[in-house]
C-alpha cells in the first residue's frame, strides 16, 4: 500500500492537467466535497462541484495573469486521517513557471 504523501502527489498531479487545460469538469469529477482549501490570505470551504468550478477558473486566471507557461505542485506533507482512514489531509506548494522573457 502507498503511503499517504504518494497518493497525495499522485491526486496533485492528476488533478493539474485538466485544471490547466481548462477541463474543469473532469477535476470536480474526482475531488470528494466538501474540501477545505487554506492560503496565506484565506481559508475556503468548497461544498459543491459548482463552487470548486468557480475556484479553478479563477485560479486558471490568475496563472494567465501571471503569465505562467506551466504550473507544478509538490506535497509538503500528508496524513491519513486519525478518524477517517480513508481520507488524507495534505499540504502542497505550488510552483508557477514561466520562461525568462
Amino acid at each position: 500500500m502507498q503511503d499517504a504523501q504518494a497518493i497525495y502527489q499522485d491526486h496533485l498531479d492528476m488533478g493539474l492537467r485538466p485544471q490547466w487545460q481548462r477541463a474543469f469538469d473532469s477535476v470536480c469529477a474526482y475531488v470528494h466535497f466538501s474540501l477545505r482549501i487554506e492560503t496565506a490570505h484565506a481559508v475556503a470551504i468548497i461544498q459543491t462541484a459548482q463552487e470548486m468550478r468557480k475556484s479553478l477558473e479563477a485560479f486558471h486566471a490568475s496563472l494567465v495573469r501571471l503569465v505562467a507557461q506551466a504550473c507544478h505542485r509538490v506535497c509538503l506533507s500528508a496524513a491519513f486521517g486519525p478518524s477517517r482512514p480513508q481520507h488524507i489531509v495534505g499540504r502542497h506548494r505550488t510552483c508557477n513557471m514561466r520562461s525568462g522573457q
